[in-house]
Order: C-alpha cells, then structure tokens, then sequence
C-alpha cells in the first residue's frame, strides 16, 4: 500500500477534499462558492476519517499529483509544493520536512482548481490557484486555512 508519509518520492494522495496527515488520519472539508465580484468561500469542516477508515469502506481511490510550483520556508525547515490532481478542478498543497522530504500535511481539494504558486507567509503557507485565489494554510495548523481573491 501506499504511504502517504511519502508522498514527496510518489506523488500519489487520497482523492479527497480535505487535510492529509501522515499518520493517515483525514480532516474532510466542503469548500463552497458564492459566485460575483469578488467570489466569497464558505469552509465547513466535516467528519474526520483515516486512510484505512476509507479502505476498509471500498473508498479509497488515489490521485496522482503534478507538481507546479514549490518554496521553502525562511529558515529552510520546510519545502512547500502545490499543483494538480487527475482532474481539471483538482489541487494540493503539500508541505515536507526540508532534509527527510517527508510529509507533516497535505491539503487537497476537489473544487479548488491546480494551484500554481506557493510561498511561506507570516506562519501561513499560501497557495494561488489557477481560479484566482488564494489558499492560506496555518503551517501549525492547516484546518484553519482560509481563501480569499488574488492580488492584482
């Protein structure tokens, strides 16, 4: 099987929306969106659940990741990547230990679209999606992310 704590050497994550941690334990996550100028996102935090949970239910499926972009954080702990799954609206952010290269959280979402760019901000990892938004994900917590519009 494959291990999600690896997921720097295969690119390979649960085809979910929600926080990966690499123990396998899963956040799910709605993301919503309000249409207009600018678009306004809704985050509802749903039910926890694990790899083997979804496994062991028959639904489990993997996406196979591309990586767009990439950053490491200012003190060179941490390496930031961001990018896309199998389909057109699909995206992860994912961030690994510098030296081991293995993962501490991957965010992956269904309705995000890839994400392009990714930096280290004020303790956030922030990723832009090719939607024009951007996704601000806690370092130390990344269930308490939150979206806004792109800078123009």
């Amino acid at each position: 099987m494959i291990e999600i704590a690896d997921f720097f050497e295969h690119q390979e994550y649960p085809n979910v929306s929600g926080i990966i941690f690499p123990d396998g334990f899963i956040q799910l996550v709605t993301v919503s969106v309000k249409w207009g100028t600018p678009p306004s996102f809704q985050v509802e935090i749903d039910e926890a659940t694990t790899v083997e949970t979804l496994k062991s239910k028959g639904l489990l499926t993997w996406s196979d990741g591309a990586i767009l972009g990439k950053a490491i954080s200012g003190d060179e702990a941490f390496e930031a990547v961001c990018g896309e799954g199998d389909f057109g609206s699909d995206g992860f952010v994912a961030v690994v230990r510098a030296e081991t290269k293995k993962l501490t959280w991957l965010a992956a979402f269904k309705n995000s679209n890839p994400f392009k760019h990714v930096n280290f901000k004020k303790g956030c990892v922030c990723a832009e999606s090719t939607m024009g938004t951007v996704w601000c994900f806690p370092l130390s917590d990344p269930c308490e992310f939150f979206i806004e519009p792109a800078e123009k």
